[in-house]
């Protein structure tokens, strides 16, 4: 199957609402990010036939998975480490068809820096000139304890550029 910018955005807000509706002891219970990443990416192997749906998956082919970009002007920010991608949507054994790359966060995880290193993290996954050339990145923001019922502000990326567009689900992202 083919997808685009609506269809991959309609799996995930899916699989979402079922993490809300059936796991939200997690959410309301503030569990790890692990925890909830886990049962993201269960609901997500049902919508993405086809596909391996695996959580902190650090592999490239037979070696570490490794992230070596520099970023910014003058070349300013710099990765170079091993990485774990929260949820990745891919086929394993190759990069020719690394469809979605996920990486999540709780609201109770106030981390404006470790925000700001996902999506750097995110946007270098994408890089059209590196191994991995993901299509799609998205970055979720889970609410959490009392707030655990409001939907998770969510970043989707296509191509280093934020996708704006109404959801129905979420309304403009």
């Amino acid at each position: 199957m083919i997808y685009n910018n609506k269809s991959v955005e309609r799996k995930v807000n899916l699989a979402i609402r079922l993490l809300q509706d059936k796991d939200y002891p997690l959410l309301l219970a503030n569990s790890s990010e692990r925890s909830i990443a886990h049962r993201l990416a269960y609901y997500l192997e049902n919508e993405f036939k086809g596909y391996n749906v695996d959580c902190e998956y650090n592999r490239n082919e037979q070696k570490p998975k490794m992230l070596m970009r520099r970023w910014g002007k003058n070349n300013k920010f710099r990765i170079k480490k091993d990485v774990y991608p929260d949820i990745i949507v891919h086929k394993r054994g190759n990069n020719e068809n690394n469809l979605l790359v996920i990486e999540i966060k709780k609201t109770s995880n106030k981390s404006q820096k470790e925000r700001d290193f996902d999506l750097l993290k995110l946007k270098a996954y994408m890089h059209k000139g590196d191994d991995y050339q993901y299509k799609y990145g998205m970055f979720i923001d889970f609410f959490v304890k009392e707030d655990f019922k409001k939907p998770p502000t969510k970043k989707f990326l296509k191509d280093f550029r934020e996708i704006n567009f109404v959801s129905k689900y979420f309304g403009k992202i």
